[in-house]
């Protein structure tokens, strides 16, 4: 990858150059255009974007040249079919390791639609890109944007039928994908402290779905905090894990942390009622367990707490084992049932004392 173009050009913005151009051979009335490069433009299109059948089999071209950071737009695409006048506005939101926020991609489509009158919702089509994974894509379906991410960019880009296109900057763009998508998947033969960015993602992905299969609903993403920040894989909120004490009603989730090559797991507290201030020392003593300071206990005190609405209860003693995902993920997670049991009933001798 040391020659490759996209080693180095890594930022968003330079994969929207890249969509631009792609998509640049799609423009009607074009000259000496690369036929190749037409049909793969066409084809992401009609994969990803035109899968109703109202789509399939027309005739399309591109009547301008894609648009870069059109009302912060990373690509906007004028597409007209043969058959019919009035042209379509395509959005694409082009991500490669964060995610949307701020309510931008229902925003993209309110500046479309207030910019021109005669775009109905009919005629304004969406794609969110991104070459990296993302844990949780609700909000993109939500906001009616076609997904492709991770894999799917993986078989398009690196299906044999465009190994025939002899563009350096193509075929540097597919090897680029094509290394993404190893880096994902090479956790599962590297060492922790080897795993990068794509790995971890690829190692939450596959715990996630472990976790999905047990009926733990969680999702994961790499949170910023004043020390640099470290992955994490979260458990939702479960309403058979709530406790009631004096001070109010908690919620009680586990967390899987990745943080200076070492995982751990942890049993979380919060506020259940949405409360805003600190959780106080006699609420967490109240949570707490004497058998935490026993050898053999799953589970021990943290070094610290921490203040907040949020807080580290306690977090598992025991190694964690990977392969393949987590090896005694089983005992782990049964582990984690009979401490909340534990805490609950501690929180029930505490209320009738």
């Amino acid at each position: 990858m040391v020659n490759n173009l996209f080693t180095y050009a890594t930022s968003e913005l330079s994969q929207d150059a890249f969509l631009a151009w792609l998509f640049s051979h799609a423009i009607e009335g074009i000259g000496d255009r690369d036929r190749e490069l037409t049909k793969c433009a066409k084809d992401f299109l009609n994969e990803f974007l035109f899968t109703d059948d109202k789509f399939k089999g027309r005739e399309f071209w591109l009547t301008k040249a894609p648009e870069r950071q059109f009302n912060k737009i990373d690509l906007l695409l004028t597409i007209k079919f043969n058959d019919e006048d009035k042209e379509y506005k395509v959005i694409i939101e082009d991500k490669t390791s964060t995610s949307e926020h701020d309510n931008q991609l229902e925003r993209y489509k309110e500046a479309i639609e207030s910019q021109d009158s005669s775009i109905d919702k009919e005629h304004l089509l969406c794609i969110y890109y991104k070459t990296g994974l993302q844990s949780n894509l609700d909000n993109v379906k939500k906001n009616n944007y076609k997904a492709c991410v991770g894999k799917n960019v993986y078989n398009f880009f690196c299906n044999k039928k465009y190994s025939n296109i002899k563009s350096d900057i193509f075929q540097n763009y597919c090897s680029f994908v094509e290394h993404i998508c190893n880096q994902t998947d090479s956790w599962k033969n590297a060492d922790i402290e080897k795993w990068d960015y794509h790995a971890k993602n690829g190692f939450f992905a596959h715990l996630k779905k472990q976790l999905n299969n047990k009926g733990y609903e969680c999702d994961y993403a790499f949170e910023y905090n004043p020390a640099g920040g470290e992955y994490v894989l979260y458990q939702h909120s479960d309403k058979n894990n709530q406790v009631k004490t004096n001070a109010g009603l908690f919620q009680l989730y586990f967390q899987f942390v990745l943080k200076n090559n070492e995982l751990y797991f942890d049993i979380r507290v919060t506020h259940a009622d949405d409360k805003k201030e600190t959780i106080t020392k006699p609420i967490r003593e109240s949570l707490c367990l004497d058998n935490w300071r026993k050898e053999n206990n799953p589970f021990k005190k943290p070094v610290r707490y921490g203040k907040g609405k949020t807080i580290t209860l306690c977090r598992y003693n025991k190694e964690i084992k990977i392969s393949d995902g987590i090896e005694n993920l089983s005992e782990l997670l049964n582990d984690y049932k009979n401490e909340i049991n534990k805490i609950r009933e501690n929180v029930k001798n505490i209320s009738k004392a």
